[in-house]
């Protein structure tokens, strides 16, 4: 995924929150979000190109534990597509 500009780390939490809780449910999506923003120390108003980066590289691992490969395949592709969205937008 490549995003070149910052965001807003509001709109890209609730993208990928709209994606995720399709798939894991709207608690459990939200709680996923927060913890891997606190894990990769994701914070404030806008985030970085490299944040981003990050933050889409490592959402592979965990949901296919919830919801299964196939699903969580195409989950992290919807999610990295509405991501580059917003970028192009700007």
């Amino acid at each position: 995924m490549t995003v070149s500009q910052t965001l807003a780390t509001a709109d890209v939490l609730e993208a990928t929150a709209a994606v995720v809780s399709r798939y894991l449910g709207e608690t459990m999506a939200r709680s996923a979000i927060k913890a891997h923003c606190d894990k990769l120390q994701i914070e404030g108003a806008r985030i970085l190109p490299e944040q981003i980066e990050a933050f889409g590289s490592q959402d592979r691992d965990g949901p296919h534990i919830f919801v299964g490969r196939e699903k969580a395949t195409a989950a992290v592709a919807e999610m990295h597509g509405a991501i580059q969205r917003m970028g192009q937008k700007r």
